[in-house]
């Protein structure tokens, strides 16, 4: 099994959806209600979301913090799992294709930190997104809003600069609706 330490010796198929991996419309009962806000800079792009989501904060925590699930209602995301975990922090390889602009599979290893109750810090260690990072965030109970922030360096990204914006804007709103759907799913009877 692959150390913490040591992310190169964990295969190379891994994952860049913890925030960039699809991006087909995911339609849920929230959808309408996504904020996005999206800043260029020379070498970077950042896009901020977010949407209130009718569930209770631990429902909301609990399938933020099952990435092993994704692959099951995150649409282009094909695996999702822990290659290791130690206490809050896990290693995660994630394979799929990126389906917003043009198309991209992709194979990477994110490390994720979660923050007890608030949040997620994501770093993608290898693939194609490569020193970019997310952070997915928790505030208020029932609704619950659900945020996430994505930081792509376009320097190390195959997206082409002038769609990276695009692209990133559509691929946030996939994640938040597709995860924002399978909160609401999960208070179904």
């Amino acid at each position: 099994m692959p150390q913490l330490a040591d992310h190169r010796r964990c295969p190379a198929w891994t994952v860049l959806p913890l925030f960039l991996g699809v991006a087909l419309a995911f339609p849920t009962l929230a959808s309408a209600q996504v904020v996005l806000e999206t800043r260029l800079t020379p070498g970077l792009v950042t896009v901020s979301g977010r949407l209130d989501v009718p569930v209770e904060r631990a429902l909301a925590w609990q399938v933020l913090t099952q990435p092993d699930r994704f692959p099951a209602f995150v649409p282009g995301l094909k695996t999702s799992r822990t290659l290791e975990q130690r206490g809050t922090t896990r290693l995660i390889a994630q394979s799929g294709e990126l389906t917003s602009g043009p198309r991209l599979r992709f194979d990477a290893v994110v490390r994720s930190d979660e923050i007890a109750g608030e949040g997620v810090k994501l770093q993608f260690l290898s693939g194609p997104f490569k020193n970019s990072s997310g952070e997915w965030r928790l505030s208020g109970d029932r609704p619950v809003t659900l945020a996430y922030q994505l930081r792509v360096d376009l320097t190390q990204s195959p997206l082409p600069p002038p769609l990276a914006g695009q692209i990133a804007d559509q691929q946030v709103r996939v994640w938040l609706n597709a995860l924002a759907g399978e909160m609401q799913r999960a208070t179904m009877p």
